[in-house]
């Protein structure tokens, strides 16, 4: 079997795909409707709405973070960057060019 004769039996396989797709949504299109179907979705509710009252949220404790300390500005090893990712001592100041 050659590339020309392989292209030539998947368009075809295609063709009857979807022309028996088209002829069944025809044949669908053509049989009358029982009943018409409503597309409006409609909601009961059975529970009446009840009043609460809010109670104030106790005060939360900050903690205070500092920032790491800066470790260095020069080129480093793979392992010496996830050393610094991992004491969060990377500084991002400028855009990164990919």
């Amino acid at each position: 079997m050659t590339w020309l004769q392989f292209f030539i039996w998947l368009t075809g396989l295609y063709l009857i795909y979807y022309v028996s797709n088209i002829l069944i949504d025809w044949s669908r299109a053509q049989s009358p409707e029982k009943e018409p179907e409503s597309q409006v979705l409609t909601f009961s509710e059975q529970q009446a709405p009840e009043q609460v009252d809010l109670k104030p949220e106790p005060p939360r404790k900050t903690v205070a973070v500092s920032a790491p300390p800066v470790t260095g500005l020069g080129g480093v090893s793979i392992t010496g960057l996830f050393d610094l990712a991992r004491r969060e001592s990377i500084h991002l100041t400028r855009t990164v060019a990919f």
